[in-house]
């Protein structure tokens, strides 16, 4: 049943390389960053594909890259399946660290850092901009009673061919990365990830996430591996 769990992670369009975080993005108090509202939500630490056009946010994003200012990327809010031209008050800081694409869509690649929350929004010449702060991290070992969700996650980062061992086994010693980087493996709904994000205690995500891996089977009533 974990086996086949696992083949369906590989079909899932995310990055399949796990980037060990580190702060390398300044933000100075009261500092406005312009904002990217994505559909998807992006993790300290993780790193995603984003489509977008040129005419809009093109040269700005290139700008960035060249010159590694933060961007915040945060949840587009949408109305009925239909973007509002607004964002969720919590996203990432992230970097630009690859920008692809010659015609009027470019491909942009995002490297998650420290967790933003919003407290005011902004809108110049049509660029989305949010004035916030960094949210720190809560720096803890995984609880014992989560370690079968930590095996799930060893098992999937096992099956990802580029994972180096030591990066493996840096993720796993820290339960803020542990959580991250299972709640973007995991099939479960974007406004979910978005409430995880938001949460402050790692442990308190993975012991959500083991919810959903009970429900999924792949973890027993009594928390321990079901293979």
């Amino acid at each position: 049943m974990l086996d086949d769990f696992i083949t369906r992670c590989r079909t899932w369009p995310l990055i399949r390389d796990v980037i060990e975080f580190r702060e390398n993005l300044r933000l100075e108090h009261g500092q406005r960053v312009p904002v990217l509202a994505v559909n998807q939500v992006l993790f300290p630490g993780g790193s995603i594909w984003v489509h977008i056009q040129r005419d809009v946010y093109g040269h700005l994003l290139e700008a960035i890259a060249l010159d590694q200012r933060p961007i915040a990327v945060c949840l587009d809010r949408m109305l009925n399946g239909v973007p509002m031209q607004d964002f969720e008050p919590y996203g990432v800081l992230a970097q630009v660290t690859e920008v692809r694409g010659e015609g009027a869509q470019l491909a942009v690649r995002l490297q998650g850092g420290s967790r933003f929350r919003v407290v005011e929004r902004l809108r110049s010449h049509g660029i989305l901009y949010a004035r916030g702060y960094r949210q720190l991290e809560v720096i803890a070992p995984c609880l014992p009673e989560l370690q079968a969700v930590t095996q799930v996650l060893k098992l999937m980062l096992a099956a990802e061919s580029d994972m180096e061992a030591s990066i493996c086994e840096s993720i796993l010693q820290d339960a803020a990365q542990t959580s991250y980087r299972l709640a973007e493996r995991l099939p479960i709904a974007t406004s979910i990830k978005l409430k995880l994000l938001e949460l402050d205690d790692p442990n308190t995500r993975l012991t959500i996430m083991a919810q959903f891996l009970k429900r999924e089977r792949l973890l027993n009533e009594k928390a321990t591996l079901a293979i």
